[in-house]
C-alpha cells in the first residue's frame, strides 16, 4: 500500500533550518530506500528545496515505485562521498525539476531511468537526453560534429578563422539562467568566455576562434 508524505517547509528528515523541503540524510551510513510512497510538496526558489540531500551519509539510495509530484530545485543533491543510486519505477504527476542530480560523479553505480535529462552507465552518469542547440558566429557560424547530451557536449567550429561568439541552448528554462564554459581543444590559446545569459540559453565570446576547432562546453543552470 502506498504511504502518503507532504514536503513543506519544515518537513525535512534531519537537522537542517525550518525553511527548507525535501529528505536530508545526515552522518548515515547503509543503503536507504524510499518504495511505494505517495510524495508531494516542494516549492522552487525555497531554499534547499531538493527531493533528496545526502547531506553527510555514505550510503546508498534506491528510490522506487512511489508516486511523486511537486516542484524542486534539484531530485538528488549528493554530497561528501560516492553514493550508490538507484531512481526507477516511479511515476511523476504535477510535477518539475531543474536539475535532477547535484554533483553526478558521486553517483559510482546504479541506473537512472526516471528522466529526460539524464542516462546512466555502471559508473558516473553522463549527461543524455536531446541535445543542446548550438548557434554562434565567426568561426562557430557553422558548427558540425556535435555529440553529448543538452549541458555537456562536444563539437567543431568550422567557418573561417575569425572572432566568434558560441550560443548554447540547453532546451529547458532555468529559474535565473545558466553558467556555461567552453574550452578549444585544438587552439588552447582560444579562450571562450560568458558575456551573457538568459534563462534559456547562454552565449560567450571569444577575441579568435580558429577554423575547424574543436571545442567543449558544460551549462549548469542556476
Amino acid at each position: 500500500m502506498l504511504q502518503p508524505y507532504y514536503f513543506g517547509p519544515g518537513n525535512w528528515v534531519g537537522d537542517v533550518p525550518a525553511t527548507w523541503v525535501g529528505i536530508w540524510f545526515k552522518n548515515t551510513s547503509g543503503q536507504f530506500n524510499i518504495e511505494n510512497n505517495v510524495i508531494g510538496g516542494g516549492t522552487t526558489g525555497s531554499a534547499g528545496n531538493e527531493f533528496l540531500h545526502t547531506g553527510a551519509s555514505t550510503g546508498g539510495y534506491t528510490i522506487k515505485g512511489n508516486r511523486i509530484s511537486g516542484t524542486y530545485n534539484a531530485f538528488l543533491n549528493l554530497q561528501n562521498t560516492s553514493h550508490d543510486c538507484e531512481v526507477l519505477g516511479n511515476t511523476y504527476t504535477s510535477f518539475s525539476v531543474t536539475t535532477w542530480i547535484q554533483n553526478p560523479t558521486l553517483c559510482k553505480t546504479g541506473t537512472i531511468t526516471d528522466n529526460n535529462d539524464l542516462t546512466t552507465t555502471y559508473g558516473n552518469i553522463v549527461s543524455g537526453g536531446p541535445a543542446a542547440t548550438l548557434t554562434g558566429t565567426g568561426a562557430c557560424a557553422t558548427i558540425t560534429t556535435q555529440s553529448g547530451g543538452p549541458q555537456v557536449g562536444r563539437a567543431t567550429c568550422t567557418a573561417a578563422t575569425a572572432a566568434s561568439t558560441l550560443t548554447i541552448t540547453p532546451g529547458k528554462t532555468a529559474p535565473n539562467g545558466w553558467v556555461c564554459t567552453a574550452y578549444d581543444e585544438t587552439t588552447r590559446a582560444n579562450l571562450l568566455q560568458q558575456t551573457s545569459t538568459t534563462t534559456t540559453a547562454c552565449t560567450l565570446t571569444a577575441t579568435s576562434v580558429t577554423q575547424n576547432d574543436v571545442f567543449v562546453f558544460t551549462a549548469s543552470a542556476f
